[in-house]
């Protein structure tokens, strides 16, 4: 299907805007209908228009948007024909200001308009045209700019492979770096579109073919592919491109190897590209000649990885988040490092490390800087809801006044910028922002995979560290509900146990507001027992709304979370079913809200003795099914203690009836023990 070029239409009268548009589909156009000035950069953005045609008043709110649109990344490039009345020459030249590529009448003649959009669209495409050009000399000339700077053969190829995947998009990638001394190579590597040869790739290098055919031909010439026992080589071992062209890496006239690139379909490469490639593989020849260096062997690598893993089991995660910031800063030879943590529940960043280069200081350590909402943070929220490991950015390119202003607290202008998430387990720990003062210093894709391997090794230990310490607090909790549980044992009132079991809750579990209520055996209504945490105004507010209900009004529309019920406020008035019961589960560790409330039910042998009412925990995420478990342990206690209490009121109640039997019968009653001594004679026997 041939695509359609987009027009956005703006008129100020619909019958005029419903005949241009009408015109404009009759000749091959797709046509998008604003409805007013606002919605036309709402458009714009969704829409993608090929170009504007802006037929409403040029009021000051007009001529605000239209700047609006020109300072966008894609409005840019959009040509905008306005649609108004002959205006003098001054105003002409006023409006050009505004953005406004051309100028019509407001009911303007059909053919001339067909010609002026023609004509701009063509224009449009030649200028879309001269800035990919502009932008690939741009990205060539950072490229040989970090050639130069670079000294190590690994990075040098890394350099390059990044280039070509993004500048020429092959399907197969192949770069080979030989080395004469030690009969091996100092690069290998093979890069497809397709997922990667993980499994042959370790082998494939081993082959004879290499050193046969690329390396032991001095004559091999820059050219297509057509030897078909190559080609047969290739479709053995699945690269599965159809059409493959080699670039000998030559430098003082040795080869030293080689690149291949890989496409799918019969199409030629361009002579343009196929030219480029040829320099560019000269002098990545030429940079390795003067910069050689041999490649670690893999077992000193898992050795040091060990090695990094024992150091990182030392240190807390203040220390581990600290060390990545040095570590980062040197594994990319960047400008800053800056690492913030980061808080789910309050969704605030705070820079806590700060590490420039060529300092061993946190700058960060006397003077703190300010606290970061998310919200202010626009294009850093989006990479942090996209939940990828990391992201790379542009700003000369893209920009993004927040990621500028974040990096700029290390004081100094940055322009390129990496963004790397901590993750420990389920949750977002803190963000790393690695940043270079000059775009045109590029960081390897290679690079970024290996920042990302560090930063999962020390999370790893995170992850185990946490554990060991989740089980601490395990061991401390039980020890407290074992501690209410000798209390038990002793004379206290049963709601003094109570308020004992719910202050301890609200301490060890750190949750700001407990309500705990006890049901009367008899009436079978809730009686209060203690309020921790909210003031008497509010909990008497909290009663008037939800009277007796708290917790038995609103069971059957509230979401089941281990024995216990949570209360969500936006959904109080549906029943709960499958597919909201599952949706709940995936909310569990986002932000509380404190209209919600959980609710936990001090049960024994299914009998329902009270609850517990939950709201505003300390670390402000709704509770996982692990932490209402907790809370259930003293809802267990108090399950005991009210047991107990009606189990000795009972037993009090009982031998009260049975004296006040003994000392009114007419009969003499004699009570002995097992020996027959005797503990107890009734009035009318004496």
């Amino acid at each position: 299907m041939l695509y359609k070029e987009k027009i956005l239409l703006l008129h100020r009268n619909s019958l005029l805007q419903e005949r241009i548009a009408s015109y404009l589909r009759e000749n091959g156009y797709a046509v998008i209908m604003a409805n007013n000035v606002d919605n036309t950069f709402s458009l714009l953005e969704s829409m993608k228009p090929d170009l504007i045609l802006w037929g409403e008043t040029l009021t000051a709110h007009s001529k605000e948007v239209l700047r609006k649109i020109k300072k966008s990344r894609r409005g840019r490039v959009i040509p905008i024909i306005a649609l108004i009345p002959d205006m003098e020459l001054f105003d002409r030249i006023e409006i050009e200001k505004s953005g406004i590529s051309d100028i019509l009448d407001s009911a303007p003649n059909f053919t001339e308009l067909k010609v002026k959009i023609r004509f701009h669209l063509i224009n449009r495409k030649k200028i879309k045209l001269y800035q990919t050009e502009i932008l690939h000399l741009s990205d060539m000339s950072k490229l040989q700019y970090n050639l130069i700077r670079v000294h190590d053969v690994n990075r040098l190829c890394e350099l390059v492979n990044d280039f070509i995947f993004n500048a020429y998009k092959p399907d197969t990638l192949i770069t080979v770096v030989f080395n004469k001394k030690t009969g091996g190579f100092d690069y290998s590597g093979i890069f497809t579109s397709e997922p990667p040869l993980s499994d042959t790739h370790a082998t494939l290098f081993d082959l004879p073919i290499w050193k046969k055919y690329f390396l032991a031909n001095p004559k091999l010439e820059a050219e297509q592919i057509i030897d078909n026992y190559i080609l047969e080589f290739f479709a053995t071992v699945n690269l599965g491109s159809d059409v493959y062209y080699q670039f000998p890496l030559r430098a003082s006239n040795h080869q030293i190897g080689f690149i291949i690139t890989g496409y799918r379909g019969s199409v030629a490469m361009r002579k343009k590209d196929f030219d480029e490639l040829i320099t560019l593989a000269q002098s990545l020849a030429f940079r390795v000649v003067n910069n050689r260096r041999l490649i670690t062997k893999t077992s000193k690598e898992s050795e040091a990885t060990s090695e990094i893993h024992q150091f990182f089991k030392r240190l807390n995660e203040d220390e581990i988040t600290n060390y990545l910031s040095l570590q980062l800063l040197s594994h990319f030879k960047a400008d800053t490092c800056i690492y913030f943590n980061f808080n789910e529940g309050f969704k605030f960043l705070y820079p806590q490390y700060c590490y420039k280069k060529g300092q061993e200081q946190n700058l960060f350590e006397n003077e703190k800087p300010p606290v970061l909402m998310l919200t202010e943070f626009p294009a850093f929220e989006q990479f942090r809801e996209s939940k990828r490991p990391s992201a790379y950015f542009n700003l000369n390119k893209t920009p993004a006044d927040d990621l500028y202003k974040m990096a700029s607290l290390a004081g100094g202008t940055y322009q390129s910028i990496l963004l790397f998430s901590v993750q420990i387990g389920n949750e977002v720990k803190g963000f790393f922002i690695v940043a270079n003062e000059l775009s045109r210093k590029l960081f390897t894709s290679h690079e970024i995979h290996e920042a990302e391997k560090i930063i999962h090794k020390a999370t790893t230990v995170l992850v185990e560290s946490r554990l060991v310490k989740q089980a601490q607090k395990n061991i401390k909790q039980l020890e407290r509900v074992f501690e209410l549980g000798k209390e038990l044992t002793l004379d206290f009132e049963v709601d003094d146990l109570l308020q004992k079991i719910a202050g301890a809750l609200r301490r060890t579990l750190g949750w700001n507001n407990v309500i705990l209520d006890k049901r009367n055996t008899v009436s079978r209504e809730y009686e209060n027992v203690c309020v921790l945490g909210l003031k008497p105004g509010d909990y008497e507010k909290l009663r008037r709304q939800f009277s007796d209900r708290l917790f038995s009004g609103f069971r059957e529309n509230c979401f089941t979370i281990s024995q216990s019920y949570f209360c969500d406020h936006e959904s109080l008035d549906e029943p709960v079913n499958e597919l909201t019961q599952n949706l709940f589960l995936a909310s569990i560790g986002k932000e509380w809200d404190d209209r919600d409330w959980l609710i936990v039910p001090i049960l024994s042998k299914g009998k329902e003795l009270g609850y517990f009412a939950l709201n505003d925990p300390v670390e402000r995420v709704r509770p996982s099914v692990d932490k209402v478990r907790s809370i259930e342990y003293f809802a267990n206690q108090a399950a005991v203690a009210l047991e107990n209490a009606g189990l000795y009121e009972f037993l009090k109640s009982s031998e009260e009836k049975y004296r006040l039997l003994a000392e009114t019968m007419t009969m003499g009653l004699v009570t002995c023990d097992f020996s027959g001594k005797i503990v107890y004679v009734n009035k009318s026997l004496v």
